[in-house]
């Protein structure tokens, strides 16, 4: 439920939870500042308004911090209902894949004989919850996240540790092409990604698989691959020739069109393209 794309659930679900929690006595509200230099983060702990608990340590990303700040919370007897506003630290202890030190911590509780059981429950970050905005105002006064950052040092990037998170790196670091708009049929995008893979299928393949098909433009009797048909035909009477066509602004224009009006735009030429020069659908 990131912040850009659902706003909306986001604040409905953080009015609901105000309804729902507020500062019931059993209700402890968690947030993390941090990186700060030598990877050193925040955690604070509010209950009812008040900051109970605070630790200063090292973590090797935020969702590391705000698993120790979770850890925190479950180390106080009358904890029932922990909050965070961290959707990778809640799904790192539904997965029992916390830190080190957040494990340690959870390990002292119990050896307190403190057996409660407890509920993680997540809250969208800065949406107007009292308690988050109160622990997360705390977290920053132990260490104030931005002064002292140090202004030269770039942040370190999040670890990716779920095969999803990984999968989608290198799936965007190996694109080449654009993704199809959301908005494309699912016809559309098909012939979207067959021109991106130059696979449109065009008289220059159907002579293949019909001897009667010369694998020649109808029109200008060049090879009708699929640069020719879509792109350089100078002579098809239904499409409006690019002067000078060469193949570098082909495939420019492949890898440029992101938009739903330049790839709809590029896929309905590629359609008139293949249906005057008799390319079955």
């Amino acid at each position: 439920m990131t912040r850009e794309a659902h706003q909306g659930r986001r604040q409905a679900r953080a009015e609901a939870l105000e309804q729902w929690l507020g500062s019931r006595n059993e209700v402890y509200y968690v947030d993390m500042a941090g990186p700060l230099p030598r990877e050193y983060y925040t955690a604070a702990v509010i209950h009812q308004g008040t900051q109970v608990d605070g630790l200063t340590f090292k973590a090797t990303s935020s969702s590391k911090a705000e698993e120790v700040a979770v850890a925190l919370a479950v180390s106080h007897p009358n904890s029932k209902q922990i909050v965070p506003d961290s959707q990778r630290a809640c799904e790192s202890y539904l997965a029992g894949e916390i830190s080190p030190l957040a494990n340690r911590l959870l390990k002292f509780s119990i050896r307190n004989h403190d057996l409660t059981p407890k509920h993680l429950i997540w809250t969208p970050g800065h949406q107007g919850l009292q308690g988050n905005e109160a622990a997360h105002a705390a977290a920053r006064v132990l260490t104030s996240r931005e002064t002292s950052r140090s202004p030269d040092r770039p942040e370190r990037p999040t670890p990716l540790t779920r095969f999803r998170e990984i999968k989608e790196y290198y799936i965007e670091q190996r694109r080449l092409y654009p993704a199809p708009a959301k908005r494309l049929s699912k016809t559309e995008e098909r012939a979207l990604r067959c021109l991106q893979t130059n696979t449109l299928v065009c008289p220059a393949i159907l002579k293949y698989y019909d001897p009667k098909i010369s694998g020649q433009c109808q029109y200008c009797g060049e090879v009708a691959n699929t640069y020719h048909m879509v792109w350089a035909c100078q002579m098809n009477p239904k499409l409006t020739p690019f002067p000078n066509p060469t193949k570098e602004d082909w495939e420019t224009t492949l890898l440029n069109s992101s938009t739903l009006e330049e790839q709809r735009t590029l896929v309905q030429r590629a359609r008139v393209a293949a249906s005057t020069n008799d390319v079955p659908d």
